[in-house]
């Protein structure tokens, strides 16, 4: 993100939009509300955007639903407010984010709707020089 949201229209198909907001850089935390604002649907992307960028009190502005992935991201931040949050609210809503978590496989199954961005964005970002990295 480049604090730039000229390239979303009201147009702007929920397929094209970006999975992973904040590498290699994070955005402003108002560019992040403005695009919560914009696309309530992106809401798990900025949440985890929130995360990387310890943008705490926008995080719980948005009270994302929570979900494997986010919970997965919050077991590595420092912060661990958001894993406390996250985990609290699964309680709330009767989500088991232990029966959602999948093992990330080296060939995501593209066919499943809501895994195959993670999975993709977990391959890009892997090391070029072979070594491994900490994926989700």
């Amino acid at each position: 993100m480049n604090n730039d949201l000229t390239w979303l229209h009201d147009t702007t198909l929920d397929c094209h939009l970006p999975v992973l907001v904040w590498h290699p850089q994070h955005a402003e935390k108002e560019t992040y509300a403005e695009l919560a604002r914009r696309r309530p649907s992106m809401k798990p992307q900025i949440a985890r955007a929130c995360m990387h960028a310890d943008y705490q009190v926008l995080f719980d502005e948005l009270n994302p639903t929570p979900d494997v992935w986010l919970w997965l991201e919050a077991e590595r931040c420092e912060n661990t407010c958001y894993l406390g949050r996250i985990e609290h609210a699964a309680s709330e809503l009767g989500i088991d984010l232990d029966a959602l978590c999948v093992t990330p496989t080296p060939h995501p199954d593209v066919t499943e709707k809501e895994c195959w961005p993670m999975r993709i964005l977990q391959q890009e970002m892997r090391p070029q020089d072979g070594s491994q990295s900490h994926t989700l």
